[in-house]
């Protein structure tokens, strides 16, 4: 069976749908991959297509041609979770990490972050308060090139 439409998401308010009988369990970085293979919680195997530079969300409805229904669940993980002293030291640590190509989430106050030695020597620099919780885990997404489009007229040619 083969998902490839977001009706929404059973968070937001405007959802009115009830949750539907089946889910799929994916972990944080299955949620951005552009063709997902899973098997649902039924014993269901499936396929996901997500719309083109989308990715999925914990409690994302999906929905097949045929009017299945799914909800996706994103399984905790442990991470760090960093605070603090004041705003723009956070916004400097996300760049910063951002930089090194590290996922994070910015929820709030708070940085959330994937344990890893790199990452917190920064977090130490910048004198974050650091916890370690298991919590789902959605980082930001690049979404800068999807804008993206070529000259009229742009063509590639072969001299030679």
């Amino acid at each position: 069976m083969l998902f490839d439409r977001i009706l929404g998401n059973i968070a937001d308010a405007g959802f009115s749908q009830t949750e539907p009988p089946d889910a799929v369990e994916l972990s944080w970085d299955d949620c951005a991959l552009p063709a997902i293979r899973k098997t649902t919680r039924a014993g269901v195997a499936v396929g996901i297509l997500p719309p083109r530079g989308r990715s999925l969300r914990d409690g994302d409805v999906l929905r097949n041609a045929a009017g299945a229904s799914l909800v996706v669940r994103v399984q905790p993980v442990n991470v760090w979770v960093a605070t603090f002293a004041n705003p723009s030291t956070l916004a400097v640590v996300a760049l910063e990490l951002g930089n090194l190509h590290v996922p994070v989430e910015v929820d709030g106050d708070m940085l959330i972050v994937p344990p890893d030695g790199p990452i917190r020597e920064v977090l130490d620099r910048y004198g974050a308060t650091v916890e370690s919780v298991a919590r789902i885990f959605a980082p930001l997404r690049v979404t800068v090139l999807q804008g993206v489009k070529l000259a009229e007229g742009f063509k590639v040619s072969r001299e030679g």
